[in-house]
């Protein structure tokens, strides 16, 4: 049985050279311990003034509301459809003289167009915020970066990278300032806290190494943790992590130094080139199976893949029977954050009920490839 879980630090990654392209070349951009913490930044500006409503796509992870709650932001949703588009009717028809910012979220590293959503920014006066959590190397189909159409944008570097924590924020538009110098005066991350996120890497590299042999599935199951979605199957929106919800001990917390320095060894072309290949695979072995719906039939010029999505039926039992094969699929974002109203967005509530993620990063071989798809096919048979 093969390891066919998230990547992990590698020897080249430690002791390799710089590279020539990483996510520092993009952008000046402020550090942050995770992404969080900037849009905890951006809520705090937002807070300023007589406009704080805020639009916010209805499927959405829960983490990045918070921020805007705590700081008694109003925050409405607008429609995304189960194809991951935005529903530009429905988000025109939300703008109120209240309005401040439309927060866009581009999601699994396939950009949206944004062009109809800038014009509308500017004949309104808001800002566009534009969430690459998900899209930390993807670009347009012009070549700029994702992130460099809106005022704000914002990164995630461990949903991409082996690092163990980092984001960035990035502000584009000079109208936007802070206050004061204190906002860029970022602490490093205690010590404990990034030692306890290495963690994971030294039990992937664990595995890595068993892969293939007698021994994995013995080491497999006993460094699993129980999965979140076995948890709460009975209840209809089942809360997401505690973690998800802002602490703000988070406060001015920077990027660690080992990620930083680890940042310089990723070659983002690379990476890029990597994960565009195993999404086409994934595309040949998964595009005629029955009962499998995908989110994304193609891949755009420029997109970098955070992961291959697909709609499954029994999402849930899907996920325990990919795990039970040692592969790490994703019920995504199936938590829902307790403070929004859901059962106005079915569409947000059939991706968070449907959606699994299959792992696509660059330390993953057409053999994983191969087998996750084949083990799919054949867990939905069995689901049948």
């Amino acid at each position: 049985m093969l390891y066919n879980g998230l990547p992990s630090l590698v020897i080249k990654d430690v002791i390799g050279s710089s590279k020539k392209h990483n996510i520092l070349d993009h952008f000046d951009c402020m550090q942050c311990h995770k992404t969080r913490v900037g849009i905890s930044l951006i809520a705090q500006l937002l807070s300023r003034g007589d406009r704080k409503k805020f639009l916010l796509p209805a499927y959405n992870c829960g983490s990045e509301v918070s921020p805007f709650l705590k700081n008694n932001l109003s925050i409405e949703l607008y429609r995304v459809r189960q194809d991951l588009s935005i529903d530009l009717e429905d988000l025109k028809a939300r703008i109120t003289p209240a309005t401040r910012a439309i927060y866009v979220i581009h999601y699994f590293g396939f950009p949206h167009d944004l062009t109809e959503i800038k014009t509308l920014c500017a004949s309104n006066k808001l800002w566009l915020i534009e969430d690459c959590a998900l899209s930390l190397f993807s670009c347009f189909s012009d070549g700029r970066p994702v992130g460099s159409v809106g005022d704000i944008a914002l990164y995630n570097y461990p949903k991409m990278l082996p690092v163990p924590d980092g984001g960035a924020l990035v502000i584009h538009n000079p109208e936007i300032r802070f206050e004061g110098d204190e906002t860029w005066n970022f602490r490093q991350p205690p010590v404990s806290g990034t030692v306890r996120s290495l963690l994971p890497f030294a039990k992937r590299n664990l595995l890595m190494m068993l892969s293939g042999t007698p021994l994995f599935q013995v080491f497999w199951n006993l460094l699993q943790k129980r999965q979140p979605h076995d948890a709460a199957l009975n209840v209809r929106f089942p809360d997401m992590p505690d973690s998800y919800y802002y602490d703000s001990r988070l406060d001015h917390l920077g990027v660690s130094g080992i990620t930083r320095w680890l940042l310089s060894r990723f070659d983002s072309e690379e990476i890029r080139g990597i994960r565009r290949r195993n999404y086409l695979r994934y595309l040949e072995r998964l595009g005629p199976a029955k009962g499998l719906s995908l989110i994304f039939s193609s891949l755009p010029d420029g997109a970098c893949p955070l992961h291959f999505p697909v709609l499954v039926a029994n999402r849930n039992e899907i996920c325990r029977c990919l795990h039970d094969m040692a592969i790490e699929a994703i019920a995504w974002w199936s938590g829902y954050h307790q403070g929004l109203p859901w059962l106005d967005y079915p569409d947000a509530c059939y991706l968070k009920d449907h959606v699994v993620a299959l792992p696509v990063h660059q330390q993953m071989k057409d053999a994983n490839i191969d087998y996750i798809s084949e083990q799919l096919i054949n867990c939905m048979k069995h689901d049948a």
